[in-house]
Formats: C-alpha cells, sequence, structure tokens
C-alpha cells in the first residue's frame, strides 16, 4: 500500500538546546498527519463530528525513536492504515528525513459517537473513503505540504 506523505520543517520551538527534536513533538506531527490523511480522504473533524456523529479517537500508541530530527530538517510522516476493523483501525506512521527513518509508530484509532463517547461503527461509505488513501497511487503524489 502506498502512504499519505505530509512535510513538515523542524523548527526552533521543537527543538531542545542542542537542536534536536523534542520527543512529545514527534506526537503532534503525527496527530497533525492522521488529519491530514483524514481531509484528504474528504473526511475533517468537524464534518465527522456534526455529520456523522462521529468522533476518533487514539486508543492505543507505540513509537520507536530511532534517531532525531533536527533544527531546520525537512521531515516526512508517511501515514498508512494497516488494519481495519468495525469500529478501528490502525495506522502505520513513519517519521523520515532525507529517506532516513527516525521513528516508527503504530497507532490505534477508534470511532466513538460524539454524543455518549462509546465505540461506534465506522460507515462503510467512511471506511471506503478511508482505505482509498490508504491504497491510491495518487495518494503519495498528492503531498500536502505543511510549513
Amino acid at each position: 500500500m502506498d502512504a499519505h506523505i505530509v512535510s513538515y520543517r523542524i523548527y526552533y520551538e521543537n527543538t531542545d538546546a542542542g537542536g534536536v527534536t523534542y520527543h512529545a513533538d514527534y506526537l503532534a506531527f503525527a496527530e497533525r498527519a492522521r488529519t491530514e490523511f483524514l481531509r484528504t480522504a474528504g473526511h475533517d473533524h468537524a464534518t465527522l463530528r456534526y455529520r456523522h456523529n462521529l468522533i476518533f479517537v487514539v486508543r492505543h500508541l507505540a513509537i520507536d525513536y530511532l534517531t532525531p530530527a533536527r533544527l531546520d530538517d525537512q521531515i516526512d510522516i508517511h501515514s498508512t492504515i494497516i488494519t481495519f476493523k468495525n469500529a478501528s483501525f490502525t495506522m502505520q506512521q513513519k517519521i523520515m528525513c532525507d529517506g532516513v527513518l527516525l521513528a516508527d509508530l503504530t497507532v490505534v484509532i477508534v470511532a466513538v459517537s460524539a454524543n455518549e463517547f462509546k465505540a461506534t461503527r465506522i460507515p462503510d461509505s467512511i471506511k471506503e473513503d478511508l482505505h482509498k488513501i490508504s491504497s491510491d497511487d495518487l495518494a503519495s503524489a498528492n503531498m500536502a505540504q505543511l510549513n
């Protein structure tokens, strides 16, 4: 499967005094990339909540930090859905810089009702749209540049 790719620049605000990216910022970059993944699929958070009474929440996240991003690096977050279930899906996100893997994330996302915050089935139409982004050759060509 091809990945949806979003790029970010590492700024002073993302680093410590040595120019190394704070570990928590990787989570923020990955969250933004998941949001852009949803938008590319045609489902922004507000529409999901108000039209479908649906919110996607992180249930589980595992991250392996392999090498640090540094000040002024351009990083790419590659996001792909690797499994679907009725009320959840699992994403793999790889944070890369110049072809080097910096961090590898596995994220379990659960659909919950906006009113009750209880797990709810992902509508088939939304599931199909998300699947298209993970498998469409155009996804990698349609990179979102957010600098």
